[in-house]
């Protein structure tokens, strides 16, 4: 597993996640359209508001995912790290973590990954830490085996 296969297998679920949104639009929007047809009086200004309410989460949602495409796009999976850092991806007892944004877990082969922001509790805890070196978060104690 190398980071150029977490990044391929990134794009690919932000991808999915993307064309699933626009799906979810086009039938709210739809749902709008005929509910218009259907209702009438306060019913239809109640079931127009919560669409309303519904397409812009989604919207939120779609952004987010472009934002992640982006973020993908300007990766360097080729560029080693040799700590914890942006770009690392870091290989404890038991997890595997890309230090790049929150992107949730990937499964790479038979190994899943946890793509973390370095902003994030954990992600702060691995910066700047070497092979060797041990990280805590909650209750669990893991020691950081390789970082590439």
């Amino acid at each position: 597993m190398t980071k150029f296969d977490i990044v391929e297998q990134l794009k690919i679920k932000v991808k999915q996640d993307l064309n699933e949104l626009k799906k979810a639009y086009e039938d709210v929007n739809e749902s709008m359209g005929s509910e218009e047809k259907n209702s009438s009086g306060d019913k239809f200004e109640t079931a127009r508001e919560m669409a309303q309410q519904e397409l812009s989460q989604i919207e939120n949602r779609i952004k987010q995912a472009k934002q992640q495409a982006g973020i993908l796009n300007t990766v360097r999976p080729d560029v080693m790290c040799d700590l914890g850092q942006i770009g690392a991806l870091v290989e404890t007892d038991s997890k595997y973590f890309y230090i790049l944004s929150s992107l949730g877990k990937v499964q790479v082969g038979n190994k899943e990954v946890l793509t973390i922001s370095a902003a994030s509790p954990i992600g702060q805890n691995i910066m700047g830490k070497a092979v060797g070196d041990s990280i805590v978060f909650g209750n669990i104690n893991e020691k950081i085996i390789s970082i590439s």
